[in-house]
């Protein structure tokens, strides 16, 4: 009988002090939120935290108990800061407690700051399977960094099975005042944060769209619609926002306010339209794809979309390294080509009397597939696995992040010929119908041009460097150490200085007269000048043909020659 007394006295006790609590009314008008994080934490369990936003209404946070033995008898609360959070009208005791309402059980929400709750049963509580101790909903009604907290002071298990085992039992304390058996149960924790529906951004009327945040602000969603005209308004947080203007597919940024009244009209031609709208700035941004008349079918499946240019349809796949068997679907028709491609073509012709499938031996990476629908012209660029700027076309290449964010570069070795390229720049393939022969120190590039840069090298070692920010691609030959020399009456090899334009040298000679030119690369600069033991600057051209002449009387004579500026300066010293 030791057990069923000690059950009764903490009942008694649980009683007299729910009698004694002096029932307080606590409300708090809702405030605008801004969000934050609630740590749920207890002294039976780990610490989780959680985030919430200013859109979220509700958060559910909930403790769970796993015991090998029934359950007695249980005392304890709930803590909170009721500056952000405020206990939900909708809890009950059989929402909270559910575990115990079977037996006597009670719970106190109209305190401040805190909720107390009990329970005892001589029939003794499951929790042999992991259950629901105790789980309370909060509305958000302010902001800022919070936590709530579980803080057991009695949970009491036993060793009968059942109330008529209870005779000779003994009472397990699993917590009892700060004394926590914590090997003998298993305690744990979760949340759920709720979402307001009155505060989400979405579109509605005829077209009906959930838009969600991509984290800046910008609520974005995508849906297809077929060919027709569509009204609707957008729903910013609760409020209205309208714009009475019509769009044909697409706009770039259009002004909602809502102090307007008049629904938006969509002339739509069927597709997928993509809708961002800025709850900062209130613009509405529209983005249109045309339904897909070109695919890739077989081991490679691709919708290709169409383009700036009106007969060019284009996809963008990931693949791994491999080899994929495809055809083409050109506007329903079938249409192949069996040749085998290494990673890219730059221009395949396909044939609808055609049956043979075309193979792809991929090295593994993005793919861009683009078809011209008229001409029955296939292309196949790409850009290795993990690079994410990079040159694909005749010359595939992947650009290096550099310690400027925005510019993109790599050095290669390119052999003389003729190249058609592009630059991927993050899975956008950037073209222009430039050509380039052998450098340039920036071509601009446009993710809506579809034709092929035409670089024309020399051969040699190249950097490429692209800026992402502005499409512009530079090209730069790695150039040959510069030889200077002296040639002529006079032989002698200048040495580049600390300034990289400027070349030195020093020689001994006697007295004498002695003719010479200077030579920059194989090229021969003259100036038919006189000079008489020094000179403090001479003008060379490679146009000239008259040799120098120094009269020297002998002693060290330093010569010292400018390659960009070809200024030639002779000192002299005994």
């Amino acid at each position: 009988m030791r057990t069923i007394k000690k059950q009764i006295s903490v009942l008694l006790a649980v009683l007299m002090v729910l009698s004694s609590i002096m029932t307080v009314s606590f409300s708090v008008s809702a405030a605008e939120t801004t969000g934050g994080t609630v740590t749920v934490k207890s002294n039976l369990c780990d610490s989780a935290v959680y985030n919430y936003t200013a859109s979220d209404k509700q958060i559910q946070v909930t403790y769970y108990l796993q015991c090998d033995n029934k359950i007695l008898n249980m005392q304890g609360g709930i803590y909170y800061d009721s500056s952000v959070l405020k206990v939900a009208d909708t809890n009950t005791e059989e929402t909270c407690i559910p575990a115990f309402v079977s037996g006597n059980a009670f719970i106190n929400f109209d305190l401040t700051n805190k909720a107390l709750f009990n329970a005892t049963d001589l029939k003794l509580y499951d929790f042999t399977s992991q259950g629901v101790f105790v789980t309370v909903t909060f509305d958000i009604i302010g902001s800022g960094d919070t936590e709530v907290n579980l803080d057991m002071d009695v949970i009491t298990a036993t060793t009968a099975n059942s109330y008529l085992e209870l005779k000779g039992a003994s009472d397990i304390d699993l917590v009892y005042y700060g004394n926590i058996a914590a090997d003998k149960f298993a305690f744990s924790s979760s949340a759920n944060v709720i979402p307001d529906e009155t505060k989400d951004v979405s579109v509605f009327g005829d077209i009906d769209l959930a838009l969600a945040d991509n984290g800046s602000g910008v609520y974005t969603g995508v849906t297809d619609l077929e060919a027709g005209t569509y009204t609707f308004k957008i729903n910013n947080m609760g409020t209205t926002y309208c714009n009475g203007a019509t769009f044909t597919d697409k706009t770039a940024g259009a002004i909602y306010n809502s102090k307007w009244t008049s629904a938006t009209t969509l002339k739509a031609s069927g597709g997928t339209y993509t809708f961002k709208y800025d709850t900062t700035t209130n613009k509405l941004i529209i983005e249109y794809k045309a339904p897909s008349l070109a695919q890739i079918f077989g081991d490679i499946n691709l919708e290709l979309q169409a383009t700036k240019d009106a007969n060019i349809y284009s996809g963008e796949i990931e693949l791994e390294a491999g080899k994929y068997s495809f055809r083409v679907m050109n506007r329903g028709v079938q249409y192949c080509g069996g040749y085998t491609f290494n990673d890219i073509t730059l221009g395949a012709k396909y044939n609808s009397k055609w049956t043979s499938a075309s193979t792809l031996n991929a090295k593994g990476g993005t793919y861009t597939i683009s078809y011209d629908i008229d001409a029955n012209m296939l292309s196949i660029t790409y850009v290795p696995t993990g690079a994410e700027c990079g040159i694909v076309g005749d010359i595939t290449l992947s650009l290096d992040a550099t310690t400027n964010e925005k510019v993109y570069s790599a050095t290669t070795e390119v052999e003389a010929g003729t190249y058609q390229l592009k630059v991927s720049n993050f899975g956008k393939n950037c073209g222009s119908g430039a050509t380039i022969k052998n450098s340039t120190n920036g071509v601009v590039l446009n993710p809506k041009w579809s034709k092929y840069l035409t670089f024309v090298a020399t051969g040699g070692t190249y950097t490429f460097t692209y800026n992402i920010a502005t499409n512009t691609l530079a090209i730069i030959p790695e150039k040959a150490e510069t030889v200077v020399k002296v040639t002529g009456g006079i032989d002698l090899t200048l040495t580049k200085s600390a300034d990289e334009n400027v070349y030195t040298g020093t020689t001994t000679l006697n007295a004498g007269t002695f003719t010479f030119k200077m030579n920059v690369d194989g090229t021969d600069y003259c100036c038919g000048a006189t000079i008489k033991n020094a000179t403090t600057g001479l003008s060379y051209k490679s146009k000239y043909t008259s040799s120098s002449t120094l009269i020297a009387t002998g002693g060290t004579y330093t010569f010292t020659y400018n390659v960009a500026t070809n200024v030639l300066s002779v000192a002299y010293a005994k």
